[in-house]
Parts: structure tokens; C-alpha cells; sequence
């Protein structure tokens, strides 16, 4: 139309943004920039871990939110999914017909497979929100089919409120929050309320958050807000010894039964995972700052992260 080829001024641009353009198609494909999928939720990027041979890292826009092993569903690279492998184990001894185990967050499917292949008498229904997550997590992460783990693609909150069961699952974990982004819509009373109703008598519920003891505010909400529902609620650790001025990973358990360690010593010679912190040190946190009770109404999750925030900046 503008006869760039009889113009040589023209042409000679003309050229070049052609030029671009098709080496654009041809470089940045998903192969060459590690994007499995763009979705309604994330850039999804899957790519080999450096350190760890076999091993894949599942990344949700800057998050690595997962790493899988794909010839071993029992490797669980983070420690917080040994302490739910290890309570989903004393459940396992409670219940030995069955278990039914319901994980809120799928990501890159470590711990469900784990769960399936390590206590195999659990049924596991994994609750993801986006559908492309799910879809790279079988293309991609060798998340197997035979394994029988059923996805079902909404928001967690949505699925308790509209299709759980009541008393239905013996174990719910929520694994859908991490440091700088913390669906606010999951922490609140009446979220766990909802929790609650879907939880057989004696099940459990563990919280997954990402905080520093000493002066986190995250954690003593969830676990004041926990307490106004369940009879017991603790903070545990993965680590026999950790830093309170370290910011790292707690799973929070909540439950009618109090949590028996005693229980978990009987499991087997393997490494415990689940450990109280020191005598009374919970309660001295909680008594300096009990942080604040989370409601629909009321769920400032991002003024409780705002240490977290400053933190990132200053590094």
C-alpha cells in the first residue's frame, strides 16, 4: 500500500521492525522463556532446579511456589510438607479404613501425590484455582492421573461454602498463602467456620503462614482468629530449633483434639517434623501482641504484612 520496496528511506526501517518482529516468533517462545502458560491468575514458568538434578521448579509470576521430583512422588522439598505428611500419618493411624484429605492450594501437586503414594488408604481432593496451574501441573510436573487425586477448579472458600461435605474430611490443609500475597478471604472467622462444618469429629486443620515470631502480626491474628472457632489451636514449627527473629515457616494446627506428640513418636523411626515451640513462649507473644481478630468485615491482612514489605525493601 505504501510501496516501501520504490522508497528506500522507507524501506530500510521497514525492514528492520520486520526483522524484529520474526525473531521475536522465533526467541521468545514458551520453550526458550520457560512460560508453560499465561492464565487469568498467573505467568506460569516451569524450569530444571540448578542445585537439584530431576527436579522441577514450578514459578507463579515471582513466586517459586513449587519444586517437584518427577520420578519421585515422595521427595517434599519444603519442610512445612513433612509436618502435614506427618499429621496426615496420625490421622492415617486414627483412621485406618480411610482418609479423606482435602488440600486447599494445589500449585505444583508435591504434597497431594506425596500423600497419595506415602498413605495410600487417603482419598485426596485438591482445590486449585486455576485451572492453567492444574493443566501444567499433568503436562509438565508428571502429576499422574492413575494416582486418583480429583481437582476440583474454584476458589477454596467458594467450594466449602457451595460443594464440601459437612463432616466430611478428615484433614484440611490451606497452602494458598505465602509471603507478599495473602488472600485475606481465607483467614477470616467465618472462613473457618466453614472449615469447621467440613471437618469430620477430631479433624484437623492446618494453616499454612509465612512470618517472624517475634514481631509478626500475621500469625497472632490467624491464630487468635482459629481460637474463636477450634478448641485448640497451636503454632508449630518444622524445625527443633528456630530463629524468632527469623522470618520463615509456620504450620498452624487447629482442631477439637489437642494435638499428641506422643502420637507422632509412635508413627515410626523416621525424623519428627512437627514441633512445639518453647514452653510458654507462645502465649508471652501472644500477651505482648495478640494481634487482631480477622472478620468479612474486618481483614487488614495487608497493614499485618506491612513488616514483611519493609523488610523486602530494605534487602
Amino acid at each position: 500500500a505504501a510501496r516501501v520496496w520504490a522508497r528506500p528511506a522507507l524501506l530500510y526501517p521497514a525492514s528492520l521492525v520486520a526483522g524484529a518482529v520474526a525473531v521475536g516468533f522465533v526467541v521468545f517462545t514458551p520453550h526458550n522463556t520457560d512460560i508453560a502458560r499465561e492464565t487469568n491468575y498467573y505467568t506460569i514458568r516451569v524450569h530444571d532446579d540448578e542445585k537439584e538434578p530431576g527436579v522441577k521448579v514450578l514459578v507463579l509470576d515471582y513466586l517459586i511456589h513449587s519444586k517437584v521430583k518427577a520420578d519421585d512422588p515422595r521427595y517434599l522439598h519444603y519442610v512445612h510438607e513433612q509436618t502435614q505428611l506427618e499429621l496426615l500419618r496420625a490421622v492415617a493411624a486414627d483412621h485406618p479404613a480411610g482418609q479423606r484429605v482435602l488440600v486447599i492450594g494445589g500449585g505444583g501437586y508435591t504434597f497431594p501425590r506425596c500423600a497419595r503414594v506415602q498413605v495410600p488408604t487417603a482419598a485426596v481432593d485438591v482445590v486449585e484455582i486455576d485451572p492453567g496451574v492444574t493443566a501444567v501441573a499433568y503436562e509438565y510436573l508428571a502429576l499422574d492421573p492413575a494416582w486418583g487425586i480429583r481437582t476440583v477448579n474454584m476458589d477454596g472458600r467458594q467450594f466449602l461454602a457451595e460443594v464440601a461435605p459437612a463432616g466430611h474430611y478428615h484433614l484440611v490443609t490451606l497452602d494458598a498463602v505465602n509471603d507478599l500475597s495473602v488472600p485475606a478471604h481465607l483467614l477470616t472467622r467465618e472462613f473457618n467456620e466453614l472449615v469447621r462444618k467440613s471437618l469430620a469429629p477430631g479433624g484437623v486443620y492446618l494453616l499454612t503462614v509465612i512470618d517472624r515470631l517475634e514481631d509478626g502480626r500475621l500469625w497472632r491474628s490467624a491464630v487468635q482468629t482459629l481460637r474463636k472457632t477450634f478448641d485448640n489451636v497451636e503454632l508449630v514449627s518444622p524445625h527443633p530449633e528456630y530463629d524468632p527473629d527469623g522470618q520463615q515457616v509456620y504450620v498452624i494446627y487447629a482442631s477439637d483434639r489437642p494435638l499428641d506428640l506422643g502420637s507422632l513418636a509412635r508413627l515410626g523411626p523416621v525424623k519428627p517434623y512437627t514441633h512445639r515451640l518453647r514452653p510458654g513462649e507462645m502465649e508471652r507473644l501472644l500477651a505482648k501482641d495478640a494481634g487482631v481478630l480477622l472478620t468479612d468485615q474486618y481483614a487488614p491482612v495487608d497493614n499485618l504484612m506491612a513488616a514483611v514489605f519493609r523488610r523486602r525493601e530494605g534487602q
